[in-house]
Order: C-alpha cells, then sequence, then structure tokens
C-alpha cells in the first residue's frame, strides 16, 4: 500500500458574485444534470439515462415546485390528479372496458386455485 498521503491543492479566492445563490430553477437544473452525469459515470445506458431524465423532467414539472419543497403529499396529490385527469379521457375508459373482464377471469381462476 504504497499510496501518498493527501495532496494538498493550491486554490484560489472566490469573487463575491460568485457566491450569489442561483435561481431555484436554476440550482434544480444543475442538481438534474449533475445527477444524469453521475449515471453516466456509474455506466448506465444511455437510453436509459434519456427516457429517465424525461421521466424525471415531467414529475418535477407536474410537481411545479422545487425538488426540494416537495413532500410525499404533495406527490401522492399530483399523482393523483394526472391519474384523473387520464382516467377522463374516452380511450382510457375503452382501454378499461376491455381489459377488465380479462383481470377478473385471471384473478377468479387464481382464488378457485387455492
Amino acid at each position: 500500500m504504497d499510496r501518498p498521503a493527501l495532496t494538498v491543492i493550491t486554490g484560489r479566492a472566490v469573487p463575491v458574485e460568485a457566491l450569489d445563490p442561483p435561481s431555484p430553477a436554476a440550482f434544480q437544473a444543475s442538481c438534474v444534470e449533475a445527477y444524469l452525469a453521475s449515471w453516466t459515470a456509474r455506466g448506465f445506458s444511455p437510453v436509459t439515462i434519456e427516457n429517465d431524465a424525461g421521466v424525471l423532467e415531467r414529475v418535477l414539472a407536474l410537481l411545479g415546485r422545487p425538488a426540494w419543497e416537495v413532500t410525499v403529499d404533495d406527490v401522492d396529490r399530483a399523482l393523483l390528479q394526472k391519474a384523473k385527469a387520464k382516467q377522463a379521457t374516452p380511450e382510457w375508459k375503452q382501454n378499461y372496458r376491455s381489459t377488465r373482464p380479462k383481470v377478473e377471469r385471471k384473478i377468479a381462476h387464481v382464488i378457485r386455485k387455492s
């Protein structure tokens, strides 16, 4: 174990204007970029990263507030609103009506087997 001890790196002064906090939206955007960069560094597929980035952006937009202010209740409320809106569409109702009997038959079959 011939590794050197800690190495001191020479720093520099940070201008005061660089210490001004960014806007919440800019800070959240930089956090999302860093999060996605960490996925790249960990070797995730570019397709996976692209798909999950879209999901993350849609969820943050749906919540309508910075991620650090979101509570569990906010997530529940937002997802419930989205689900109710989707269930009001004619396409969803048609799919539900055509799929429900199949699901009920499968459940009944499993119950009879036990």
